[in-house]
């Protein structure tokens, strides 16, 4: 009998640290704030995808269709506008994730610059926020 309530013991535990476990997962789902389409000025196509974390972190997906033959500078302006460069890539997509002083209600657009030439090949207005 003395094994048997022992072991009853050790099986509750675990159900209850595995029901913990599944509470604190459901907390951290994604929310999408804002998804739009690459205006492009040299035939990059793709889409921007802000998204909110159940920690309140915020993070910018860029997709693009296909890669680029060059490396981009991804740059957000903010309302009041200063411009901020926030990450490079050469591929097809680019995740990153906002430092806690720039929120996604503060910016006003994405835009995607040649790290050659410095011009502005891609954007997107972030002027759709609900």
């Amino acid at each position: 009998m003395r094994g048997f309530s022992r072991t009853l013991i050790y099986v509750l535990f675990v159900i209850v640290i595995v029901f913990f476990l599944s509470l604190r997962a459901q907390k951290s789902q994604t929310v999408e704030l804002f998804r739009a389409p690459l205006t492009s000025f040299n035939h990059i196509s793709g889409e921007v995808t802000f998204k909110r974390r159940g920690d309140n972190s915020e993070y910018v997906v860029i997709k693009l269709k296909e890669n680029p033959p060059f490396e981009l500078i991804v740059l957000v302006v903010e309302k009041d506008g200063i411009s901020r460069e926030i990450g490079r890539f050469s591929g097809a997509t680019f995740i990153y994730t906002l430092p806690r002083n720039i929120k996604f209600e503060k910016l006003k657009k994405v835009e995607l610059r040649s790290s050659e030439t410095g011009r502005i090949l891609a954007e997107t207005y972030l002027t759709n926020k609900e």
